[in-house]
């Protein structure tokens, strides 16, 4: 028979639980759905019908009904071996008679025939009762301590019953709230759940009922409800399969409401204690995202290298994972534990993934290129700055002065001087090295790295940039001539002085060409938006840069004093503007094309705002800072409206 012999036939109830039915009737089929494992039972009704051969047979047998009057007379044969109904033989036929004799129940009788085993056909009956009806007695019953005196099995039973009746209530209340979305509703479900729990604590099943309840208050946002009820059922039944479950849940509830540190124990101890199941991968791969986020390094590398051992069944998992903790490293601030690891996944997993493979040459060729220089970096440049801050004037400019209190240089002293520091060669080989290995590695499989290809074209990008940067600095550090003097009073010298200044101009041309054409590289052909931008302020710089050298190339000694210093001065000034004016003015257009840029991409960062800052410093009359524009308010308008707080969030 089915489990518990349920579903009969005979249907007999197992004086335990799940002894319902559910019938279903058409015009020529009957279905019985037992509650236990939920059996099912197709009789088919006709009155010419008939059975199939003997060799047929089935789990339930087979039954055809017929109608006599108002009862339901049911013949079943052919029954499976392994089914040996109380010892009957292949030869088992049952009789069944299904009468409604009331509006809440069915009388039910049946006849047992096999003359192989019973020495005659026997008959037993009993009264099927309409489940709301029979609950209602139940009830009664329940509360009559007088009447169960001494009935300590009928009161066991009607305990079963009147659990089985507040399960069935729950379960209609929960499809409710499902149906129905109804915070409330599922909160009420996790209360009636704690109550059946409470009826009986020691009752079997009271593991799912518990877990039942933390689902119920956690579809009904009532997290700290869901959470508790998880708690005890991980406590009181730690070898249930519903625990495993609970485990999980535990922290996916703490996750919402921020308990970060709790939430990840308990993904961790799940995706430990259950490794088998589907969603420890996402569990483990969770709790090291919440140990990275609060700050818990030590264990988010555990946690880490436990996923890789553990979930990594293909090689790409396992090189993200390890590739993450990149970041880890990167924020202790230890560079040269950043290149040791990135070495480390270079070496390992080069083939896993072309894009974190871009990212790792490319974050090698950045520490290096940091480290090379042993002074603290201007704007990315290994260089020593002195300026003075433009201010914006009105009025006349101030007159050269004369004899000989004559100035240093011909430039305002807001123009920048610049020295620079050259970098430590063999670091720069490495850093070099290492973003000719990204941009190898990406223009190999044409800009298609596969996974996060903005971020390998950005540091395909950076690599690009990286590359001109040699270039710019080496256009910085050509040092303005000394000892030039342009004064024709002196034929020969003046000659030589011309002839070095334009060598000069000529060599620190085509150097600042070489340059230039990289960095406009990254605008018109590479086009990352960052790296284009970087691109262009360095345009702007290589300007700027050519045009402060001469604005604060110092005047010799020589020249400055002296009986003719007025009119030595003034040549030597007015040679160097000559070239510096133009310079300059290209500078201002290069850092307005700079902003255009940055505008027409819709990308402003630290680059834009070089940009912006260099042209007030540049033409400060022209280009304001905002704090010279916008003055602070003198004036405050009174408060005339408070908007009332907020005590009740939307749902």
């Amino acid at each position: 028979m089915s489990f518990g012999s349920n579903a009969g036939p005979p249907m007999l109830p197992n004086y335990f639980y799940n002894n319902n039915y559910q019938i279903v009737q058409t015009k020529d089929h009957v279905m019985i759905m037992t509650e236990m494992v939920h059996d099912v039972r197709v009789i088919r009704i006709g009155n010419n019908l008939q059975h199939p051969p003997k060799s047929v047979r089935l789990w339930f047998g087979d039954s055809i009904g017929r109608w006599e009057g108002d009862t339901l007379v049911v013949e079943t044969t052919n029954f499976h071996p392994l089914q040996e109904y109380r010892g009957a033989s292949e030869n088992l036929k049952v009789i069944e008679r299904l009468t409604r004799n009331g509006p809440d129940t069915i009388n039910y009788r049946f006849t047992v025939e096999d003359p192989t085993t019973f020495t005659a056909p026997w008959t037993a009956e009993l009264q099927f009762q309409r489940f709301d009806e029979m609950i209602k007695w139940v009830d009664i019953l329940v509360e009559d301590k007088k009447f169960l005196e001494g009935k300590d099995e009928l009161a066991e039973r009607l305990d079963i019953l009147k659990n089985q009746s507040l399960r069935k209530q729950v379960e209609i209340l929960e499809q409710t709230a499902k149906d129905t979305n109804d915070y409330a509703k599922f909160v009420e479900c996790g209360e009636m759940y704690i109550n059946i729990f409470n009826r009986n604590p020691d009752a079997p099943g009271n593991d799912e009922i518990l877990y039942n309840a933390g689902t119920c208050f956690e579809q009904g946002k009532s997290i700290g409800a869901a959470i508790q009820m998880f708690e005890s059922l991980s406590k009181l039944y730690p070898k249930s399969t519903h625990t495993s479950k609970a485990i999980a849940r535990l922290g996916q509830n703490y996750a919402r409401i921020a308990w970060y540190k709790e939430s990840s124990e308990k993904l961790e101890e799940y995706a430990k204690k259950y490794a088998g199941e589907k969603d420890a991968y996402d569990a483990m791969n969770d709790a090291v995202f919440y140990r990275k986020g609060i700050g818990d390094d030590d264990k988010a590398i555990e946690n880490t290298n436990y996923f890789i051992k553990k979930f990594s069944k293909k090689a790409d998992d396992a090189a993200n994972a390890f590739f993450s903790l990149t970041s880890i490293y990167e924020k202790r601030g230890k560079d040269d534990t950043v290149v040791a690891h990135l070495r480390a996944y270079i070496k390992k997993y080069a083939k896993q993934g072309t894009d974190r493979l871009v990212v790792a040459y490319a974050k090698i060729g950045e520490i290096l290129w940091e480290q090379s220089c042993k002074a603290k970096t201007v704007n990315g440049s290994c260089v020593k700055i002195t300026r003075e801050r433009a201010i914006r004037q009105t009025g006349k400019k101030k007159r050269r002065k004369k004899g000989n209190d004559q100035p240093t240089q011909c430039g305002p002293e807001a123009k920048i001087k610049l020295t620079v520091v050259a970098r430590d060669e063999k670091l720069v080989k490495e850093a070099m090295k290492a973003f000719q290995s990204a941009i190898k590695a990406y223009e190999g499989k044409g800009g298609k790295t596969g996974g996060d290809e903005k971020t390998a074209k950005y540091y395909y990008a950076r690599a690009k940039f990286m590359q001109a940067e040699v270039d710019f600095e080496q256009f910085l550090s050509f040092k303005f001539p000394a000892n030039l003097d342009f004064n024709k009073a002196n034929a020969s010298k003046a000659k030589k002085s011309l002839k070095r200044f334009e060598e000069w101009i000529t060599n620190k041309s085509k150097s600042g060409e070489t340059a230039r054409k990289k960095y406009e590289a990254l605008i018109f052909d590479v086009k990352d938006p960052r790296n284009a931008i970087a691109g262009a302020a360095r345009i702007g710089q290589i300007q700027q840069n050519f045009s402060d050298a001469l604005f604060t190339a110092e005047i010799p000694n020589d020249v400055r004093t002296g009986q003719f210093a007025d009119e030595a001065v003034e040549v030597y000034c007015d040679t160097l503007m000559e070239k510096a004016e133009p310079l300059e003015a290209k500078s201002l257009e290069a850092f307005g094309a700079c902003l255009k840029v940055s505008t027409d991409l819709g990308w402003f960062s630290e680059w834009s705002k070089l940009c912006e800052k260099e042209l007030g410093q540049i033409r400060p009359e022209e280009f304001p800072t905002a704090a010279e524009v916008r003055a602070e308010p003198d004036k405050v308008a009174p408060v005339t409206a408070v908007e009332p707080a907020i005590t009740v969030l939307p749902k």
